[in-house]
């Protein structure tokens, strides 16, 4: 697993709003790793200086009240996490409520706050979320996160750095650099057209391993799109779109652990 292919799926990933695509779906992905495999950085580096993305490394129910309106008119598309751990260092019943809204804008999309009268119409908020999850709460929201339908929402992609990779870092650290990751790149700007055959939709759900990874599978079926669209809009084409994301789902099989080459 390259880690310039899992950066070009994230970038596609965001970009899938433009797809003409008759799902409104936006899913999201989780890195998931243990401490040092460079999470936080990949989110940081993908969504940097990125039309339409924010990154918070802490968010409250105060600061998703303001932003709804901005996601939900298409001001932004993205939110990112470089730890997710860090929404859950709070009260237990605030963390549930933030993940139930994170849950709804992945997906069918969030409009009322519990404190908000319903009788007031207001445009659903939908956008994609990428999130650095450490391993160890992995394990232990993991069980719940299934329960309750949370983690069905997200393509994870769950990873090591290889040994030659943490000698690249280190190297980095001695001479004091730090390691460079794959910036943004080229960018659409106008409606991305549905292009994903039936036999690639079930090339995509392979990679994922599951048997209804229905939210997942739409998410790839648009990243599949952009890809295809950057091909078409670029001249250094080292893997095919499809390659790219097969590449990357070394990772997302429910029991797989990928090695990430730098």
């Amino acid at each position: 697993m390259q880690v310039e292919n899992v950066c070009k799926l994230i970038f596609a990933a965001h970009h899938a709003y433009l797809v003409d695509s008759p799902a409104p779906e936006r899913g999201g992905i989780f890195l998931v790793s243990g401490q040092n495999n460079l999470k936080s950085a990949i989110v940081e580096a993908c969504l940097a200086n990125v039309k339409g993305a924010l990154v918070y490394s802490d968010l409250t129910l105060k600061q998703l009240a303001v932003i709804r309106s901005e996601i939900s008119v298409g001001t932004y598309h993205t939110l990112g996490f470089p730890e997710l751990e860090k929404l859950y260092a709070r009260n237990a019943g605030v963390a549930s409520n933030l993940e139930g809204v994170i849950k709804a804008m992945v997906a069918e999309g969030f409009s009322h706050f519990a404190f908000e009268d319903k009788r007031l119409m207001v445009p659903k908020a939908r956008c994609f979320v990428l999130a650095s999850v450490l391993e160890s709460l992995f394990r232990i929201r993991g069980p719940a996160w299934m329960d309750n339908g949370f983690l069905r929402r997200f393509l994870c992609i769950k990873y090591t750095l290889s040994m030659k990779s943490r000698v690249t870092v280190m190297d980095a650290i001695h001479i004091g650099e730090r390691v460079e990751l794959p910036g943004s790149m080229i960018v659409p700007t106008s409606t991305i057209k549905w292009d994903v055959s039936k036999t690639e939709s079930k090339m995509l759900q392979d990679c994922l391993g599951e048997d209804y990874p229905t939210i997942p599978l739409t998410l790839l079926q648009k990243a599949l799109c952009v890809l295809k669209w950057r091909a078409r809009h670029s001249n250094h084409n080292k893997f095919t779109p499809m390659e790219i994301i097969q590449d990357c789902g070394e990772g997302f099989r429910p029991q797989s652990w990928g090695t990430m080459e730098l």
